[in-house]
């Protein structure tokens, strides 16, 4: 479904990513993992289209993501971004009907599938008691939220999400990745996302990536790319892994730049 080849890309003075590639199938689900500063967000920005690269190429079923427009790759994609909605006095309701944007177009009228697009869709994020709520009004995890059932209305076979997760406590971390779960089983959603959780990660993953300096360092199933070895190259610290299930589970021992202090 997506496909990037020999991805390099550069600000000025500063190399982020270098020979990038890799493939998502359809019904994928890819967690992308990595230290702060490796690259992960550039990485996000060139597949969604927001930025080009310097070499390389990306493509989406097969064609140019360059050759598409902005209307029409949102009718194929779906994007989540890092930072919410601002403080704007829509309601939720409105908010999430921007989703259907691309199939109304400017000065399209709503027709009453598109509401129940949009009230399943809140459904599904468990955001429907928020309907008249204004977005000026809501918490961080609750845009966060609200901002998925947006990117659900899109009904995208591809759904793209920059750290998801990053506003909301321990519970609605779980329920929105248990969500996202039951969108790429049951609607054949492929899913990629950038994460920090390396548990929730090797729990809910099919596929990761680790980068590292801009690098793909591993790749693979959970248990091939989240090894002690692999984890303390990248974030320099000394964990322990058992195996639950077929699952790892990383619990942490000693950070190496702890070991350097004490020393």
């Amino acid at each position: 479904m997506l496909k990037a080849v020999n991805l390099s890309f550069a600000y000025p003075g500063q190399e982020v990513l270098k020979d990038i590639s890799l493939e998502v199938n359809s019904g994928d689900f890819l967690g992308i993992l990595g230290p702060n500063g490796t690259g992960k967000s550039t990485l996000f920005k060139l597949l969604t289209g927001v930025i080009n690269p310097c070499h390389g190429e990306i493509t989406l079923e097969n064609r140019s993501l360059k050759d598409f427009s902005r209307l029409s790759l949102a009718r194929k994609m779906a994007v989540v971004p890092q930072e919410g909605p601002g403080d704007f006095p829509f309601t939720c309701r409105e908010y999430v009907m921007m989703g259907r944007f691309p199939y109304l177009g400017f000065l399209g009228a709503e027709t009453p599938r598109d509401w129940e697009l949009v009230a399943s869709a809140m459904e599904q994020t468990q955001t429907s008691g928020l309907v008249q709520r204004r977005l000026n009004q809501l918490s961080g995890g609750e845009r966060q939220r609200v901002t998925l059932a947006r990117a659900l209305t899109q009904q995208g076979d591809l759904l793209l999400l920059d750290e998801p997760i990053s506003h909301l406590d321990i519970g609605f971390q779980l329920e929105t990745m248990e969500i996202l779960t039951r969108i790429n089983r049951e609607q054949k959603t492929t899913i990629i996302l950038i994460l920090h959780d390396l548990n929730l990660a090797a729990r809910f993953c099919r596929k990761l990536i680790l980068l590292h300096q801009g690098r793909i360092f591993a790749q693979g199933k959970a248990a091939e790319v989240l090894t002690p070895e692999s984890l303390e190259s990248v974030f320099r610290v000394k964990t322990q892994i058992t195996v639950k299930d077929g699952i790892p589970v990383i619990s942490l021992e000693e950070s190496c730049r702890d070991k350097v202090q004490k020393t």
